[in-house]
């Protein structure tokens, strides 16, 4: 029989909202941070990075950490290098990348 713990969830939902909560706070100081980034020479299209790498951080930490957790707690990692998933691999990689270039490219735009 599977006992689970069910304080778990409620760790790793107080992680996420704080997470969540250092992001809008990121957003928040955003514009200016922005303006400063230009002013030492950032290109008008990554300076919003500045911005986005800590206010994305948190909740990459908060996902990858749960990740990892479920993996090694289902034991399921084998299953993404099976035949056949390579693709959904360079798929993953790809909406990453567009995502990345797309909201550069709009906070750049509508600065």
């Amino acid at each position: 029989m599977l006992h689970r713990n069910h304080s778990q969830p409620a760790f790793w939902s107080a992680f996420s909202r704080r997470a969540v909560f250092c992001s809008e706070v990121w957003i928040q100081l955003g514009t200016s941070l922005i303006n400063q980034a230009s002013h030492f020479g950032a290109s008008d299209l990554w300076a919003s990075n500045v911005v986005k790498a800590p206010s994305t951080s948190g909740g990459f930490v908060a996902n990858a950490a749960y990740g990892v957790y479920m993996f090694l707690r289902n034991r399921s990692l084998p299953q993404y290098a099976l035949r056949g998933t390579a693709l959904y691999w360079l798929d993953g990689i790809a909406m990453g990348a567009f995502w990345v270039w797309r909201s550069g490219s709009l906070c750049a735009r509508h600065r």
